[in-house]
């Protein structure tokens, strides 16, 4: 079963909930009918593509008005349709591009980023790689900016598709050393370097459904359920995403607003055990930072607690709320 998630980031990193899901089955684990061009010329509605077009369209109705929508998304979503829709819906894009387009003046827009002036430097946060075994860190960034007009594939043939678009086209690097780079491409205009720098600060927040999907997978174990039945297991994605946002949703609150109160998440039974139980006293405290919640969840998930280890990942923090949960299911049969 494939799984398509669109979530809902503030623009200073804060997972807030899902906002559209979307689950389908292949048929076949392989589509081996027809030739390459002839699949990539299929209308986008009988492609897997077309989950994009319906979670940008799914965004805009569930979104308020008044909230101002940025859709990010990986390289999946560089395709003509789902530019040319935004376009039609008034929507903002940001894409990390794969497709190496023929731009408006006849050279390929990969050479022609590469080869504009860099407009400024930055540093941008990285998260964790866990795959890669890379740490979180802080990378300076070089970035280069160019407004860049790309046309509708001539294999697209679709009337409804807009002939042409104009789009702000940006290459972002680490500098001085071959390493991280992003060409992306979206629809907003930028006037200066700050509005250059929060559109690279928002793709750097992408990671966030990589994560997402990291503790539905190995904190939720989805993958390893027994439903036999699809719609079942549907059912059971779906409620496992809504604990795998709240548990993303706590890691990233605790690193962004560490001194605001335990009792956002927590009620007062409930971290006072925490309390009680992570640091082996019977006194409680008048008031609990989601700061200490967070640590006092990874020493119960199994973090050592030595000064060089930082605070708890996601993976401390879910198996720290499995032992305050069974904690608690006993404490109700004592009390």
């Amino acid at each position: 079963m494939l799984v398509h998630s669109c979530i809902a980031v503030t623009d200073q990193g804060i997972p807030l909930g899902i906002i559209y899901q979307e689950t389908n089955t292949r048929e076949k684990r392989k589509d081996d009918s027809g030739t390459r061009e002839q699949k990539r010329s299929k209308p986008i509605e009988e492609k897997e593509s077309f989950r994009w077009l319906n979670s940008m369209n799914e965004t805009h109705q569930r979104v308020p008005e008044d909230i101002p929508i940025l859709a990010v998304c990986d390289r999946e979503g560089d395709f003509y349709e789902f530019f040319s829709e935004a376009a039609d819906l008034g929507a903002n894009f940001l894409v990390r591009i794969v497709q190496n387009r023929m731009v408006d003046d006849g050279k390929k827009i990969f050479n022609e980023l590469r080869s504009s002036p860099v407009a400024g430097s930055m540093v941008v946060r990285m998260s964790r790689n866990p795959k890669e075994h890379i740490p979180s860190r802080n990378v300076k960034m070089d970035y280069h900016c160019k407004e860049v007009v790309i046309h509708r594939p001539q294999r697209r043939r679709e009337k409804h598709l807009r002939e042409k678009l104009t789009l702000t086209a940006l290459y972002v690097h680490e500098s001085g050393k071959k390493g991280i780079e992003w060409f992306l491409l979206t629809t907003v205009k930028v006037k200066n370097e700050k509005e250059i720098e929060k559109l690279i600060q928002y793709y750097a927040h992408r990671w966030k459904i990589e994560r997402f999907h990291f503790i539905l997978k190995s904190g939720c174990k989805i993958e390893k359920n027994q439903a036999r039945e699809y719609e079942r297991l549907s059912y059971l994605t779906l409620l496992y995403s809504v604990i795998a946002m709240q548990i993303l949703n706590l890691t990233y609150l605790g690193k962004i607003c560490p001194e605001i109160s335990s009792e956002i998440v927590f009620d007062e039974e409930e971290w006072k055990v925490l309390y009680c139980c992570a640091r082996k006293t019977k006194e409680v405290p008048e008031t609990y930072s989601l700061k200490e919640v967070i640590y006092d969840l990874g020493i119960l998930g199994g973090m050592k607690g030595a000064p060089s280890d930082g605070m708890p990942g996601a993976r401390s923090i879910w198996q720290g709320l499995e032992v305050l949960c069974a904690l608690l299911a006993y404490r109700s049969y004592i009390v």
